[in-house]
């Protein structure tokens, strides 16, 4: 945890709005796959700040998953056999 810790220091955010206003990502030529992938799933309208991610019902419901999966795997762990 140490070393993980350690290498996420020197990782930092890229900057807001760090993409170029005159590149479209939904238009870029590249892998077929790729460009089949962002026409399904546009990049974000806008960036949210924490609190309005919050008042959002998606993100209150995303952590519910994640600790009720979690909460899942430790049960199953717990019932390992030795």
């Amino acid at each position: 945890m140490i070393v993980v810790f350690g290498c996420a220091f020197f990782f930092k955010d890229p900057p807001k709005n760090w993409w170029p206003a005159d590149v479209d990502p939904l238009t870029c030529t590249g892998n077929q796959k790729n460009a089949a992938s962002l026409a399904r799933n546009p990049p974000a309208v806008k960036q949210y700040t924490p609190r309005e991610a919050i008042r959002t019902v998606v993100l209150p419901l995303m952590w519910l998953s994640v600790v009720l999966t979690a909460g899942v795997s430790v049960f199953g762990i717990s019932f390992q056999v030795d």
